[in-house]
């Protein structure tokens, strides 16, 4: 990839995680605004409980004192916040380090209030200490290894600090004092440590997946945007969704060919002549695409044209046909117009069941239309030369179209080369 196309994916990316840290503060909100709920329930049902363990009930007016000032704390970083992710910049990592301190020491000075409040090395299990998990959990949405280490780390000598004033500061009363051994809360400080080493390796992960998918996604973009140009972007989704997958279905194949071509071009230069083929083929195309039809290929002097395929409609016919009557009445008016010198087509239509699918190895696949109506359409369009005609239609359609079909006369019965049986087909005028 190169290199303009990875600095756009690091502004995007940036972009979504600015996105993200203002998601994780708002999770964060949520979270202490639920266990203060869960806390004050609990309290309220076993208040003597709590009252007899505490003696009194200043841990509890501490922790909603805490509780309080962290909301107040993670509001302010969310509006901080809101205005990178509106104005769609990336946050500093001044900031983010800030915060991720001040996020980790929030829960350390609980903990070690309540221990100097009461000299009592219990409170180093205290619940208060699983948000130190939460935090580094959710700082894999940082996607940034460094910083979810770093939560890791100041976690770790944070609580390590407590574990020491706990057993080496104070002295606890046996009855508070803690069962394990105080070497325990020591490797629980490592823990800490590889758990923001996991939560960083997470993010990195994620950020890898996004980029592969970024990758991916303007890859198949190109290609769409390349192949879109040789054919319709219905075919791009069906060489894509359908892959190597084959059916049946009704549809209206149209030809088209414009006559005299190389009297035409003879004595032009390539560039007239390819400015000669945008002027036709842009309005023809044009209007297959508003008349629900699709281009299937560009064949030089003419194009193949389905309608009813790859998306299926019942109308097929009639559509076929409107948009050969319309693509007539424009290139008569560029005639008049002298947008181009005068040019006459064919056009021939036949409805059928065809086959579509792709075709071709794993290099090249084709989206192909195949099938008896499409050798008749075909034939139908040449057919015209015979008739010094522009426009014929068979049976099959003429019976689907018939109470709208304009003036039109009967050709009687053709036979058509490679086809079997003979056929009556239709001139429209």
């Amino acid at each position: 990839m190169s290199d303009s196309i990875k600095k756009q994916f690091e502004r995007e990316l940036q972009i979504e995680i600015t996105k993200s840290e203002f998601k994780r503060t708002y999770i964060t909100m949520g979270l202490i605004f639920a266990g203060t709920i869960l806390a004050l329930v609990n309290y309220l049902f076993f208040r003597n409980d709590y009252d007899t363990f505490f003696g009194s009930r200043v841990v509890n007016i501490a922790l909603f004192i805490w509780a309080a000032v962290f909301l107040v704390y993670e509001a302010i970083i969310l509006s901080y916040l809101k205005k990178y992710r509106d104005t769609e910049r990336e946050v500093p990592k001044w900031f983010k380090v800030m915060n991720i301190i001040d996020e980790i020491t929030l829960p350390s000075a609980f903990i070690l209030t309540i221990i100097i409040l009461h000299e009592r090395e219990i409170y180093l299990d205290s619940p208060a200490q699983s948000l130190y998990f939460i935090f580094i959990i959710l700082s894999a949405l940082h996607m940034d290894f460094k910083l979810s280490v770093l939560m890791g780390i100041v976690a770790a000598v944070q609580f390590a600090f407590i574990t020491f004033y706990a057993f080496e500061i104070i002295e606890s009363e046996e009855a508070y004092q803690v069962v394990l051994p105080r070497n325990v809360y020591y490797i629980r400080s490592f823990i800490f440590i590889l758990s923001g080493v996991a939560a960083g390796h997470v993010g990195e992960e994620i950020k890898k997946r996004v980029f592969k998918a970024f990758e991916n996604q303007r890859a198949k973009k190109e290609i769409e945007d390349l192949f879109g140009q040789q054919v319709s972007k219905e075919i791009v989704d069906a060489l894509i969704q359908e892959k190597n997958q084959s059916r049946k279905v009704e549809a209206t194949i149209m030809f088209l060919d414009i006559r005299d071509f190389t009297a035409h071009v003879e004595y032009k230069e390539p560039g007239e002549i390819i400015a000669f083929q945008n002027k036709i083929f842009e309005p023809i195309i044009d209007i297959v695409n508003q008349h629900k039809g699709i281009v299937n290929q560009i064949l030089g002097d003419g194009i193949m044209a389905t309608f009813g395929t790859p998306i299926e409609d019942e109308n097929h016919a009639k559509y076929a046909l409107q948009a050969g009557i319309k693509v007539l009445d424009r290139l008569r008016e560029m005639v008049d117009t002298n947008e181009i010198p005068p040019t006459k087509l064919g056009i021939g239509l036949h409805s059928g069941e065809v086959v579509t699918g792709n075709i071709g190895n794993a290099d090249r696949k084709q989206f192909s239309i195949s099938g008896t109506p499409v050798i008749i359409a075909s034939r139908l369009e040449q057919l015209n030369k015979a008739f010094n005609s522009e426009f014929i239609i068979s049976e099959k359609v003429y019976l689907k179209v018939r109470e709208e079909l304009p003036a039109c006369k009967s050709l009687g019965q053709q036979q058509l080369k490679g086809i079997e049986s003979e056929m009556e087909v239709f001139r429209i005028r």
